[in-house]
């Protein structure tokens, strides 16, 4: 970085890069709009061309309005952060209710992206909480200009904001039609980006990068079999570039090549931090090529960041549930329970995966397993709801203790809980006991009555029996 004055109000430079720019600072706390504002008056923008706001929606708002050049985010702007807020709300930090879970400055920047697609005059900074690779990796395979991690003081955010500028302001010539190959291709012309892109080849010798964005316009127009072959010549180039690598992979998973992109995953995932949003296409590969241990390892990995996304959460049990159902028609029992148990494990509390799970317990009689789990939800719930009762119920008729299934069956009626499983257990705990036939027959009039479309498979458990 070229030696900049220390007193930045003095650098011409700095100052004309920023003197007619708007800025963008968003953060629920109070301290990180303080120590950002004040970079940004340093830096030479004027104090009316610069916005505060501590919320998703109202900067969203504000950056189609004003389209403001430099913009200064927090990574996570829901409900953690709010909870945050109210904890240290006596020093004098601003309380925010926000409209919606699960917001990120990752969303704002594409917005701004398409704002500005050529980024030579431009930046966005993300300030994160989270100090994992993976974000960091997240949000430089995002384009972001500037991340750093908290505890952040202002000297951090002037040098890395410094580092920043210095980039745009001494582009080369290479970089900046680089940047015009962007903005055609945010336009959708694709032809335009291909054309700068191949003068810029004409007068640099083939590389990784290059090689990368002429996959990377490919693969916006759904060429994917031209993506790939620009791509595999930038993976040949540099085994560890890191935005030819995933973007390889990604091209080959939208292609349906499964098997070529378990091998490009593999050695994405065992070189660089995984981003999380690319887990879920690792799971589905991993199931299609029959790996089922790499199922639980990715699932172990999104387990082990700071920021665990519900959404990604779901995907990756129900893809633990999948693996796992395969894995008990094979027959391997120890490997399909596991997979069950850390399923429910990981869901994050979502009751239809846990269900699933403990449904593929009973499939492989883990009773132990299900006690377990339905013992952590009573501990956390007081109480077992209808779904959960008739796991139980089912999972004790497995065990063998019919005179107990019977009992707890029984009441399970009584109090209208009636559903077919529910007289099932009830049918083949009366049979297992030698019932008397009369109350048996009685309880079978009943199954029938509340669910005729069951018929067969009442009738066939009377037939069992003679």
């Amino acid at each position: 970085m070229k030696e900049f004055n220390a007193q930045l109000a003095e650098n011409h430079s700095i100052r004309s890069f920023f003197e007619s720019k708007r800025c963008l600072i968003i953060s629920p706390l109070q301290m990180v709009r303080v120590m950002a504002r004040k970079l940004a008056t340093n830096v030479g923008i004027s104090a009316t061309q610069i916005d505060m706001v501590n919320n998703f929606h109202e900067a969203q708002k504000l950056m189609r309005e004003k389209k403001h050049q430099i913009v200064i985010a927090e990574y996570y702007l829901g409900d953690r952060v709010a909870l945050d807020m109210v904890v240290n709300g006596e020093a004098g930090v601003d309380i925010v209710q926000h409209e919606g879970k699960n917001k990120y400055g990752l969303d704002l920047l594409e917005l701004h992206q398409e704002i500005y697609p050529n980024r030579l005059n431009s930046i966005f900074t993300i300030i994160s909480d989270y100090k994992s690779q993976n974000v960091a990796y997240k949000c430089y395979e995002a384009d972001v200009e500037l991340f750093l991690g908290k505890p952040l003081s202002y000297e951090a955010l002037e040098t890395g904001f410094l580092k920043a500028v210095d980039k745009k302001l001494y582009a080369d010539d290479t970089m900046k039609e680089i940047e015009n190959v962007k903005a055609y291709m945010a336009k959708g012309d694709f032809m335009m980006a291909h054309q700068v892109l191949g003068l810029i080849k004409e007068h640099n010798l083939s590389s990784a990068e290059l090689n990368y964005y002429e996959g990377l316009i490919y693969s916006r127009e759904k060429k994917y079999g031209m993506a790939i072959n620009a791509l595999r010549i930038a993976y040949d180039f540099d085994n560890f570039h890191y935005k030819s690598l995933s973007l390889l992979y990604d091209t080959l998973f939208l292609d349906g090549q499964y098997t070529e992109a378990y091998k490009y995953g593999q050695s994405l995932s065992q070189n660089f931090p995984i981003n999380p949003n690319r887990l879920p296409t690792f799971v589905k590969v991993a199931l299609a090529n029959q790996s089922y241990d790499d199922v639980i390892h990715f699932c172990q990995i999104f387990m082990e960041l700071d920021d665990k996304d519900p959404a990604i959460s779901k995907q990756l049990s129900a893809g633990l549930i999948v693996s796992g159902k395969v894995l008990a028609e094979n027959g391997e029992v120890e490997r399909a329970t596991l997979n069950f148990k850390k399923a429910a494990e990981f869901c994050q509390g979502e009751k239809k995966v846990i269900l699933n799970a403990l449904e593929g317990l009973l499939s492989v009689k883990a009773v132990k397993d299900i006690g377990s789990i339905l013992g952590k939800i009573y501990e956390e719930k007081k109480e077992l709801d209808q779904d959960y009762l008739i796991i139980k119920l089912k999972g004790i008729l497995i065990e063998g203790s019919f005179g107990e299934a019977l009992t707890m069956g029984l009441d399970l009626l009584n109090k209208k809980i009636k559903t077919p499983d529910v007289y099932i257990v009830c049918l083949e705990a009366s049979i297992s006991i030698g019932r008397r036939k009369e109350a048996v027959e009685e309880l079978f009039e009943n199954a029938l009555k509340a669910f005729p479309e069951h018929r067969k498979k009442f009738e066939a458990i009377l037939a069992d029996t003679v």
